[in-house]
């Protein structure tokens, strides 16, 4: 199935509009400054793990046998962005890209951007 991302959606609920997500493909995209922030927070949304379920209500007196197991934690999507590095729409990107690799909140495994690369290596990502 294919669906547009509306990126000036609440981030929370893009996320939970597209929570069965598995790739985000996106080419050309970041042309104009003024949409890569809302771009990289639909990305930030959508790449984020699910939290895990809430603990059950009985105080933890039944077994896993009587519940059933767990359903496996959601594996995050993978995004492939694809985008030409020039001008101030790239620059605000690839500022914006790295400081959520930096976070934590996004990995980016291959990337010819420098500084993506070293906010990789700060954060010990074998990559």
């Amino acid at each position: 199935t294919v669906a547009a991302l509306d990126w000036y959606q609440p981030p929370a609920q893009t996320a939970a509009a597209h929570a069965d997500v598995d790739l985000i493909l996106a080419a050309d995209c970041v042309y104009d400054p003024d949409i890569v922030e809302p771009l990289l927070a639909t990305l930030g949304a959508l790449l984020q793990p699910a939290p895990p379920p809430p603990p059950s209500s009985d105080s933890g007196q039944s077994s896993a046998a009587e519940t059933g197991p767990l359903p496996p934690p959601r594996v995050p999507p993978i995004a492939l962005v694809a985008v030409e590095r020039r001008g101030a729409a790239w620059e605000r990107f690839e500022m914006g890209l790295s400081a959520e690799v930096a976070s934590g909140r996004m990995l980016v495994a291959a990337d010819r951007s420098d500084a993506a690369r070293c906010a990789l290596r700060e954060a010990g990502c074998p990559f």
